[in-house]
């Protein structure tokens, strides 16, 4: 059974997957969309360390955080005031623990012992971050679509429980939708679409032409993940969402935003790659990567491919 939980953004992360303990799926934790698409290379996915926060990560965390629940912006992320002092050398240090330091070092001792301790589990974030952040956040306000579909949604819906559907018994699967829709409806080619049969997620992207979003739709896959959410989202309403669509802005300034809706075609290959990679995790074991191993010798050529590319640019 899946259930819809009421717990933090945090809590939830904490549910880790360990691929360090398959084959057993339901050993390994609960499976997310991450862990679907991290699994597209099994050989790196089996022996990778944990990843680090790269700047664009952290980039769609702050957006997302401040556009989807500015409540919660002081528990995750932490900014300097503008006149701080330095912060104490070691000789200060000990002047302060002598008690023989002057006042102004005492004062800088204090903060930053009350600094440190705030910040100690969030992210920094610059001024000039915090201020482009704002400008992001602005613009999807700005977008009427956007907005609209923001008003008509929940927000960070976590769903917990059994994988519905899965050929294994007892694994457990977890997804968080950051943009719920409960009601409303958006036009799309002049038809009505219900947002109730939508699931829907907020991207940030480089490029937002056309080909750029496509791009980015294919490498990071998100016809399957929005498929997982689907997957985990109906197990626990009782009802479809067969529509995906995503909310693009693009990380760079001006920061503007385009909705598109998922092809049908690759909605279903979608469905298709999302049951694929299911199948494939309980056949993971990473005590015997030979499996995994291309021991086939092949041509390879460039030709066709560019040639192709290049027709998509135009």
């Amino acid at each position: 059974m899946t259930e819809r939980v009421y717990t933090s953004p945090t809590d939830y992360h904490r549910l880790a997957f360990n691929p360090k303990l398959l084959p057993d799926l339901q050993a390994a934790g609960p499976v997310s969309a991450s862990v679907l698409h991290d699994s597209r290379d099994p050989i790196k996915f089996l022996t990778e360390r944990p990843k680090e926060q790269t700047p664009d990560m952290k980039w769609g965390s702050m957006v997302d955080c401040l556009w989807l629940t500015p409540e919660s912006w002081d528990e995750y992320f932490v900014t300097l005031p503008e006149n701080q002092p330095k912060r104490p050398s070691p000789v200060q240090l000990v002047a302060y623990e002598k008690g023989t330091a002057k006042q102004p070092t005492i004062d800088a001792v204090e903060f930053w012992r009350t600094w440190d301790s705030r910040a100690r589990s969030r992210t920094l974030v610059t001024r000039e971050e915090l201020e482009r952040v704002r400008i992001a956040r602005n613009m999807l306000d700005a977008h009427p679509v956007a907005r609209y579909i923001w008003e008509a949604s929940e927000k960070q819906a976590i769903f917990i429980g059994d994988i519905p559907g899965a050929r294994h018994q007892n694994a457990k699967g977890k997804a968080m939708l950051d943009i719920l829709p409960m009601d409303g409806s958006i036009s799309v080619g002049g038809t009505d679409l219900s947002l109730q049969n939508c699931i829907v997620d907020l991207k940030q992207c480089h490029n937002v032409s056309e080909y750029g979003m496509k791009q980015a739709i294919h490498r990071f896959e998100y016809h399957m993940r929005l498929n997982w959410y689907r997957r985990m989202a109906q197990s626990q309403e009782g009802f479809d969402r067969p529509h995906l669509v995503l909310i693009f802005q693009n990380s760079n300034p001006p920061h503007d935003v385009h909705i598109r809706v998922i092809s049908d075609d690759d909605n279903r290959d979608g469905v298709v790659l999302c049951q694929q990679r299911l199948d494939r995790l309980s056949q993971l074991d990473h005590r015997d990567l030979r499996p995994l191993f291309d021991i086939d010798v092949k041509i390879i050529s460039m030709a066709g491919w560019m040639k192709a590319e290049q027709e998509e640019e135009r």
